[in-house]
């Protein structure tokens, strides 16, 4: 945790398995969703303890000074209440609503694209290209669709940012090279 934070950020032991990390600069929801990821991922990494590998999960509960208040304990219950929200491991929760359906909206989609990885709902959309003092064809672009259901389709603009927050990139391209 601790190659996760700055000088001045301090982490505490708060419980069997929790951790108080009070980041000490200003954040906005979307940073501290960065940091998040950061360090669960860094978390989620196998560690191999007397030849075991154990793997670990990561639940949050993330309230932000000043927007969800400004009293310490106040901040770690809202905090608390998030995470106790945020049902099952490798679970978020923020303490404003508004944030949190954001969150939950997004780790929706990205179920949803993997199951689309699974059901080859993503297809590949040659578009030509041609030279400009000729005219002639010079050849072809690859774009990125997702026929999804409720969303339309899903241009590669949305779509690839998506994967690389989500770190999806080398599944979407393996996928595009086989479909090719």
């Amino acid at each position: 945790i601790r190659t996760c934070l700055q000088n001045n950020d301090v982490i505490a032991m708060a419980g069997s398995g929790e951790f108080l990390v009070l980041l000490d600069r200003p954040l906005s929801y979307e940073s501290v969703l960065l940091w998040y990821q950061r360090i669960a991922t860094a978390l989620r990494q196998p560690l191999v303890l007397l030849g075991e590998s154990l793997q670990f999960s990561v639940s949050a509960g993330i309230a932000v000074a000043p927007q969800d208040g400004q009293q310490a304990g106040a901040l770690w219950q809202l905090a608390r209440q998030a995470c106790m929200r945020a049902s099952g491991a490798a679970a978020l929760g923020f303490c404003c609503q508004p944030i949190q359906q954001q969150w939950q909206q997004e780790q929706d989609l990205i179920r949803e694209l993997r199951l689309a990885l699974q059901t080859q709902q993503l297809v590949l959309d040659y578009q030509p290209r041609y030279s400009v003092p000729d005219a002639q064809l010079a050849g072809f672009c690859v774009r990125l669709r997702w026929q999804h259901a409720e969303l339309e389709a899903l241009r590669e603009e949305y779509l690839l940012p998506l994967a690389l927050h989500h770190g999806m990139c080398g599944e979407l391209c393996r996928y595009m090279l086989h479909q090719a």
